[in-house]
């Protein structure tokens, strides 16, 4: 039994020591390993990364430390490495619940609206599904795909990686597209942002240059509290993450 946990502490620490993804922050790089296991270190990260990117006011932090977790496990698929997009569907639709985070810089580029499925919800999307013909959101983590031109204009494809919850994004035609309906006057009108067939609809006026950000390579969460999906999502992992995450 001792031995096992000597050999445990080691490999951490040879871990720690030698894996290029973890980019442990300055500001507890003189923490000894002793001091802090692998993952409290990663938490910490997190923590920091977070309030480095001046999200405290902006975005609760269990939605961002799952984000960055799913992206720790996702690091092999992401082409555009240090950007993220997280809609945090816990939120109403008529807050500016789209998020584009540039990790290297630490900074957000873009918050704004984003609409969820008809079948969703009202002001609040609740109900979710990766089936066909139901109009709802799927949740999830996607990474973007090329660009088209299609019925609501310039859009983005994506492709969903999380098994049973998103996995039929691109056969479903579950994009990123503008809308001229998304927009503070329809929510002042309704009480409520214009819903989509189960896309994450734009506002008009910035879906281009954010299309041009994210496509070919970057990853994209669609968030919700929902017990389904933080029990069944295989990206969820913070141990795995911890050693996967790249800037």
């Amino acid at each position: 039994m001792i031995l096992r946990i000597i050999l445990s502490v080691i490999t951490t620490y040879v871990l720690l020591l030698t894996a290029p993804s973890l980019n442990i922050p300055s500001f507890y790089s003189n923490a000894s390993v002793l001091d802090l296991s692998g993952i409290e270190k990663y938490e910490r990260y997190m923590e920091g990364l977070y309030r480095d990117c001046g999200l405290q006011n902006m975005m609760d932090f269990s939605v961002f430390r799952w984000a960055m977790i799913g992206y720790g496990n996702l690091s092999s698929k992401i082409k555009k490495k240090g950007l993220i997009a997280i809609v945090d569907l816990t939120r109403p639709s008529k807050d500016k619940r789209f998020f584009l985070i540039d990790l290297n810089d630490k900074k957000v580029l873009y918050n704004t609206l984003a609409a969820h499925g008809d079948n969703s919800g009202g002001v609040y999307a609740k109900s979710f599904s990766n089936g066909f013909g139901t109009r709802k959101t799927s949740l999830g983590f996607y990474v973007t795909g090329e660009t088209y031109h299609g019925k609501y204009g310039y859009s983005l494809r994506m492709d969903g990686y999380d098994d049973g919850f998103n996995s039929n994004a691109r056969e479903r035609a579950i994009v990123i597209h503008g809308s001229e309906d998304i927009n503070e006057e329809y929510i002042s009108k309704h009480g409520m942002l214009k819903t989509s067939g189960g896309c994450p609809a734009l506002p008009a006026g910035v879906s281009k240059e954010i299309i041009d950000r994210m496509k070919n390579g970057s990853c994209v969460l669609l968030y919700h509290d929902n017990d389904e999906y933080l029990r069944g999502s295989a990206y969820l992992n913070a141990d795995t993450a911890m050693f996967g995450y790249l800037k």
